[in-house]
């Protein structure tokens, strides 16, 4: 995010969003002259902190004269920050240790990855797994392996569906072949959610029983599944009951859940800070993949004062772990 600001303000946002996260209480300028900056004046802090409350970086609190960083501010500060949040090698040790012990089960190394996520930030945590409604297809194959069974193998823009699926008739190789070639030319580059079985069946006639096949494939492999784990962990990060409760109704929420941890849609680590149900909450998310190769998105989310250098560290030494894991 671009916003000019002069290096004495970003050190000073630096400090407020690191007291204001540590104590969760108002900071005012003497705590950040005593505490951060011995070579500047309380005087001096507190002209800066009314400039930038004058840029909604910060506001004044009701009960105090101190000042907590908006969620601009937030966001301010995770750009600075995000750069250097990179987990050490005796923090990847200790992550690993907690995601010891997954099976080859979809279900399990996706509930193991979201309560290992939990655990490690304090916060809770959001794991959706397998191939999104928006995927692109980029190829279909289909291969004969027995009287009736077929291999159908669709690359999508976030990793393979695949499975073997059962025709009502005997399908030729060059059956399969011919009808692998046109469905890759038709549904190239299309989002699998505006694919229709009905049209596709009707333009290929005589793929009719293929055609079924692979919409049995699709449906049963790319339903996203959503996991969550460490509901509890709110209390534990002193917010108030107003926002405790946004918080609870969005994890409840699968559909909202799964709309914004799908906005991001690169592999880097994102942290973005918004208003969800009335309170101003953070999600940090990364997209990686399990060791069978299946798509994960992971995330934590928690009030805009989280620990934000302690949760990205989480969720990129998870992602690193998942991701090394597909290797094996």
């Amino acid at each position: 995010m671009d916003m000019k600001m002069s290096e004495r303000k970003r050190k000073i946002l630096r400090a407020l969003a690191q007291e204001n996260i540590k104590t969760n209480e108002p900071v005012s300028s003497q705590v950040l002259a005593e505490r951060y900056f011995e070579d500047m004046s309380s005087a001096t802090i507190r002209n800066e902190l009314a400039a930038m409350e004058e840029q909604g970086v910060i506001s004044k609190t009701h009960t105090s004269s101190g000042r907590v960083p908006t969620a601009l501010g937030f966001q301010l500060f995770i750009d600075e920050i995000l750069p250097y949040c990179r987990p050490t090698e005796k923090e990847l040790r200790q992550l690993r240790s907690r995601v010891q012990g997954k099976t080859q089960e979809m279900e399990n190394i996706v509930l193991k990855t979201a309560e290992a996520l939990s655990d490690a930030c304090d916060l809770p945590s959001v794991v959706l797994s397998g191939i999104s409604p928006n995927a692109l297809v980029e190829s279909v194959n289909i291969f004969p392996i027995g009287e009736s069974d077929c291999f159908v193998v669709v690359k999508t823009s976030e990793g393979y569906i695949k499975d073997i699926a059962t025709s009502a008739t005997a399908q030729s190789a060059q059956a399969c072949a011919s009808a692998s070639a046109y469905l890759t030319k038709t549904l190239y580059q299309k989002p699998l959610y505006k694919i229709s079985k009905e049209q596709i069946a009707n333009e290929f006639n005589s793929f009719k029983e293929i055609v079924s096949m692979l919409f049995k494939v699709i449906e049963k492999q790319s339903a996203t599944q959503i996991q969550t784990s460490g509901h509890s962990k709110l209390l534990s990060n002193q917010i108030d009951q107003q926002s405790a409760k946004a918080f609870l109704d969005l994890i409840d929420n699968k559909s909202k859940l799964r709309e914004i941890v799908e906005q991001n849609k690169t592999e880097s680590v994102s942290v973005q800070v918004t208003q969800v149900n009335g309170a101003d909450c953070a999600v940090v998310t990364c997209n990686t993949h399990d060791k069978t190769g299946t798509p994960l998105s992971i995330a934590v989310m928690g009030p805009a004062r989280m620990d934000y250098e302690k949760a990205i560290k989480a969720v990129l030494g998870i992602s690193k772990i998942l991701d090394e894991g597909k290797n094996e």
